[in-house]
């Protein structure tokens, strides 16, 4: 199995405040130098130094370790692709009522060797993850489920 991983925002917000499957999945990446995979257009890189702004300002007790995560990360082990969606993914992902903050996730993880999205966001409701895996082959995982990866 390839070792790059998508990883949605709300992962590092949750390692931020020191949730212990998220720190530990995080570290696991560095430890064994996996790609993260983000997109050209640098939406998710905005939304990264958003969480790390945010977590800052609210003292958040796991700013210190995602802080070094995320320097290491964009400093060695970032994978860049398109996060852009065709029309008809666009459209279908509205109609399901799917957050557009998300869509450079999804379109990211599409074009990534492992397909493997982590998240742990409500907008991945049970149709949108049947819509992602049957028509883009995506897997959505929560952190508790990255451990035999």
């Amino acid at each position: 199995m390839p070792g790059d991983w998508t990883i949605d925002t709300n992962v590092l917000y949750k390692a931020a405040e020191v949730d212990l499957p998220a720190v530990t999945f995080l570290l696991r990446i560095l430890e064994k130098k996996e790609p993260v995979n983000m997109d050209h257009e640098r939406r998710i890189l905005k939304e990264y130094q958003n969480c790390l702004c945010e977590s800052e300002k609210d003292r958040l007790g796991g700013i210190g370790v995602l802080k070094k995560w995320f320097k290491v990360i964009i400093d060695k082990h970032v994978q860049l692709r398109s996060g852009r969606l065709s029309r008809k993914q666009e459209n279908s992902l509205r109609k399901m009522g799917f957050h557009r903050d998300d869509w450079p996730f999804v379109g990211v993880c599409a074009r990534s060797d492992s397909r493997r999205l982590v998240t742990e966001d409500s907008d991945y409701t049970p149709e949108v993850r049947n819509y992602l895996g049957n028509e883009m082959s995506i897997r959505i995982l929560a952190v508790s489920e990255t451990q035999n990866e």
